[in-house]
């Protein structure tokens, strides 16, 4: 996603030829320079100095993902949310402390709610407010509680 790409400023690692991840899952130093000059980037780095962006590069999201279990299907309808932005969105609804649909309409006008849920609507908007449930069940599934 978009935001994986801005958040590079974190990984001050060597160059490589061509754009690798790292082993945290963010794009090398040198290659998102490039996007130093965009106007998306100052918003990313206000998101990451942010309460909530030191959440985000707080939480072990590859770890969560494969304890979940959560796959990213592409037949079908397209998904809005990555698996790691179906995770963030149960913690941002923790943290914003709001219904479902409040929670919808956050997220369609915050950009910050955007970046920690690993989307970029743009300007698109979220009008299923069934979504945030519908993953919350699909969650509670696969929950497994010793081994988280």
């Amino acid at each position: 996603m978009f935001f994986s790409q801005i958040s590079c400023i974190l990984d001050k690692s060597k160059p490589r030829k061509r754009a690798e991840y790292s082993k945290n899952g963010v794009l090398n130093y040198q290659v998102c320079l490039k996007y130093k000059e965009s106007p998306i980037f100052s918003i990313a780095f206000h998101f990451l100095s942010s309460d909530l962006g030191k959440i985000y590069t707080a939480i072990p999201w590859k770890e969560l993902v494969l304890v979940f279990k959560i796959k990213e299907f592409f037949k079908g309808t397209k998904n809005h949310f990555s698996p790691k932005g179906k995770l963030a969105l149960m913690f941002l609804k923790h943290d914003a402390c709001c219904s479902d649909k409040r929670l919808i309409e956050q997220l369609n006008a915050n950009i910050d709610y955007q970046f920690f849920c690993d989307i970029h609507l743009g300007h698109h908007r979220l009008t299923n407010y069934k979504i945030e449930s519908q993953i919350r069940c699909k969650l509670s599934g696969s929950l497994n509680i010793a081994k988280v």
